[in-house]
């Protein structure tokens, strides 16, 4: 497994908290109801559901301890799993979680790629298109500056095929719910809407609002989660 790190120079608090929580609880999962294996569980069979298949490559961005890469990793191509992280100790963490369930040598096997990102210019993956990209429980923590990045952005790294999922935090404006103190989880940004869509529109992209009661229940929608699907318009 190939790990990358490099130096970044926003979202110190995330990393430090996130670095904090990987160290301490690494199958923390911001949904508190669903564990660490059934959160990443869930986002399989929906991807699946979505016409993933092993050929595809797939870029889990925000990828944290791997609750999804856990699944993904074993079941994609070799090399075709992708996993993005603020936090290069989410990412150490993680490995060692995949290992042991599916043993050291398989994961050597499968060569996915572990970076830990220092901005959504997505400058550590150009030259690469994914066919799949999840932002799973990550704009929900960012201020919409950085949603407004990756929109910019993410242009780089996908085709004209590409399906791109994410979560956001719905509300009436875009500022925090509450302020950060030392390694709080109280940290949440709500969007608009018709901010989000405004933004997505400028700049070629669609977006679909998912149904997620199958694969989440109301765990999402009584928190004012939403699962988004952009494509090209």
């Amino acid at each position: 497994m190939l790990i990358r790190l490099s130096s970044f120079s926003y979202t110190q608090f995330q990393r430090r908290w996130t670095d904090s929580i990987a160290s301490d609880n690494p199958r923390f999962i911001h949904f508190p109801r669903i564990g660490w294996e059934e959160a990443g569980y869930r986002q399989f069979l929906f991807l699946k559901s979505q016409g993933l298949k092993t050929h595809h490559k797939f870029l889990d961005l925000g990828c944290g301890t791997l609750a999804l890469g856990n699944y993904l990793i074993e079941y994609l191509d070799r090399g075709n799993y992708t996993g993005m992280d603020i936090s290069a100790k989410a990412l150490i963490k993680g490995r060692e979680l995949v290992e042991r369930r599916i043993g050291r040598e398989k994961v050597k096997e499968k060569r996915p790629i572990l970076i830990q990102n220092r901005d959504l210019t997505f400058s550590e993956v150009i030259g690469q298109a994914f066919d799949y990209i999840m932002v799973f429980s990550v704009f929900t923590l960012l201020p919409i500056k950085h949603f407004e990045e990756f929109v910019l952005n993410i242009e780089k790294i996908i085709n004209q095929d590409s399906k791109i999922f994410l979560t956001i935090l719905l509300g009436e404006h875009t500022h925090p719910l509450s302020f950060p103190t030392p390694l709080s989880t109280n940290l949440k940004h709500e969007y608009d809407l018709n901010l989000v869509q405004e933004l997505l529109l400028l700049n070629g992209h669609k977006m679909g609002i998912v149904d997620t009661n199958e694969h989440w229940g109301n765990s999402l929608s009584e928190r004012r989660v939403a699962l988004l699907e952009l494509s090209h318009r």
